[in-house]
């Protein structure tokens, strides 16, 4: 069985590394730094009040001009942070790729490269995420590009007379900027910056005009996630002040639209620790996986897995896809789509924002594609178990005791037909006889199950059909499934748990009927250890 992230004898050296660290050990840790080492040490440390700005800005000048003076920046850090700055450091050293350091503090790069993730712009834990994506805004300019982007600031901001012109040390600039307002970073999460909403017009506007789209959105992201953050600090004591109150109360107490689920007037005896923790703006990744487009594998150890027929393309799964979109964006999730993936390709990518939703509350994952039971098809119409789905999932330390959605529009079998402008998900479209399954590799394959390896934590999986039956899809306006699901989801969101909704979809969808008078029926299963609430709006 494949795990996912450090095993338990990694996370626990690290940890006891970080534990381990003093803060006079620092100065000898110092030397073994060069000067644009400490330059970005000094700007993810120390760049997240104007006072903190000015003390880093005069150190590093005056290191700048004399560098064989010995110097205390990671000494002063700790003096201004002496909680939390044992883990603040690691993260800033792995963030500027300081490898000799960390490997003398016995932190392997696999562990904390795993653990924070560090060159991944869209996340962060410790250090200010607008500061991240500033020092990779620097680390991605050019020399030409970056004495444009000081010649533009001193274009637009005159009266501002900083004596340094070393273009080479982006950073210094920045931290004069800060000190001067010219931009803000936000507050975050409780600095008392000076300003709660980041300010990066004049860099964002430079780096749109010069064709760093890629820099840009990275910088507005994060610009965004801070926002949004400090959004709900605003409304804190009032959340506060609700979850002394019954869930109702917390999540709105049902309208007359909304309480067919619950008894007029009863309050829900669910306590705070009863309901799993999710923000909005900290919701996580919705990611989609939406297979339109199929070809036949050409590895001929994978041919025996492949369908007897080719398969047609899923006509209408657009429509799907982009309502799944817009609807969890509406709840402050990430929504990205991925199109036409390989088996492999599945599984990686899944893999992917699974240690990408380390610092997220939750992660939903929505598959669209050709089924059988208990597999999902690649686009290259090779299967994928969706318990090796799940087991991923279930075995990440990222998302560990955080729900995790799994939701699949695909056939689980092959016991119906289509029906005039319905098409179905069933990978056997050739067959004419119900319940015929001609490849027995592919039979096979589909029953493996390892009910007995499998340990599903905090898991919800919603499948639009029960096992060994197809599933439906419109044509013109996408599957019934997924259309139901996310007209439930946008009327009832936050107001109901997130399984009454899906039971409400199986309701309704188990109730629709083809011209043919065919119908389906979907499925849930779930391992969730508490209740799921989608964010407010």
């Amino acid at each position: 069985m494949e795990t996912m992230g450090p095993s338990s004898k990694s996370k626990n050296n690290i940890l006891s590394q970080i534990q381990n660290l003093h803060s006079e050990d620092l100065p000898y840790l110092e030397r073994d730094l060069c000067f644009a080492e400490k330059v970005s040490l000094a700007f993810l440390l120390f760049g997240n009040t104007k006072a903190n700005n000015l003390f880093a800005l005069q150190k590093l000048l005056a290191l700048y001009m004399n560098q064989n003076l010995v110097s205390d920046i990671l000494f002063n850090f700790t003096r201004e942070n002496k909680k939390n700055w044992r883990f603040c450091l690691i993260e800033a050293l792995a963030i500027i790729k300081a490898h000799k350091v960390l490997r003398k503090l016995g932190v392997s790069k696999y562990e904390y490269e795993i653990t924070f993730l560090p060159y991944r712009p869209e996340t962060s834990l410790s250090i200010h995420p607008v500061l991240k994506a500033l020092y990779f805004v620097c680390e991605n300019l050019s020399q030409s590009e970056t004495q444009a982007l000081l010649c533009e600031v001193r274009r637009q901001i005159p009266g501002n007379n900083f004596n340094f012109s070393d273009s080479s040390f982006l950073e210094i600039f920045l931290l004069d900027w800060m000190t001067s307002s010219i931009i803000e970073i936000g507050e975050w999460p409780d600095d008392n910056s000076g300003s709660k909403k980041p300010n990066m017009k004049i860099i964002t506007n430079f780096l749109k005009v010069y064709g760093k789209d890629t820099l840009k959105d990275i910088l507005e992201s994060a610009c965004k996630y801070v926002s949004e953050k400090n959004e709900r600090k605003e409304d804190a004591r009032l959340v506060n002040d609700l979850r002394n109150l019954s869930i109702q109360s917390q999540y709105c107490v049902p309208t007359a639209e909304s309480s067919s689920s619950y008894q007029s007037g009863t309050e829900i005896d669910y306590a705070e620790h009863d309901i799993y923790k999710l923000e909005r703006g900290n919701a996580g990744f919705a990611l989609i996986i939406n297979q339109y487009e199929f070809y036949e594998e050409k590895d001929p150890n994978l041919r025996n897995l492949l369908p007897e027929s080719p398969f047609k393309n899923r006509e209408g799964t657009m429509k799907d896809r982009d309502a799944l979109k817009e609807t969890f964006e509406k709840f402050g999730y990430i929504s990205q789509a991925k199109n036409n993936l390989t088996h492999n390709e599945i599984l990686a990518i899944i893999r992917d924002y699974v240690k990408k939703s380390i610092i997220f509350d939750s992660l939903i994952i929505c598959i669209l594609s050709h089924g059988l039971e208990g597999v999902v098809y690649g686009s290259n119409s090779i299967p994928v178990k969706i318990n090796d789905i799940e087991e991923i999932l279930a075995s990440s330390k990222e998302l560990y005791k955080k729900p995790k959605v799994l939701i699949i529009q695909a056939c689980q079998g092959t016991q119906m037909q289509e029906a005039d402008t319905l098409e179905c998900d069933s990978p056997m479209e050739y067959l004419k006889a119900i319940g015929l399954i001609k490849n027995e590799s592919i039979k096979n394959y589909s029953k493996e199950i390892k009910a007995n390896k499998l340990f599903l934590g905090d898991i919800l999986t919603v499948i639009s059909t029960v096992p060994g039956y197809a599933s439906f899809r419109d044509k013109g306006t996408g599957s019934w499934f997924i259309q139901s699901l996310c007209k439930k989801i946008n009327n009832f969101g936050h107001r109901k748990h997130f399984q009454d909704i899906v039971t409400g979809v199986i309701n309704e969808v188990s109730g629709m009927k083809s011209k043919q008078n065919l119908c389906m029926v979907p499925q849930q299963r779930s391992t969730l250890t508490k209740s799921l609430w989608l964010p407010k709006i």
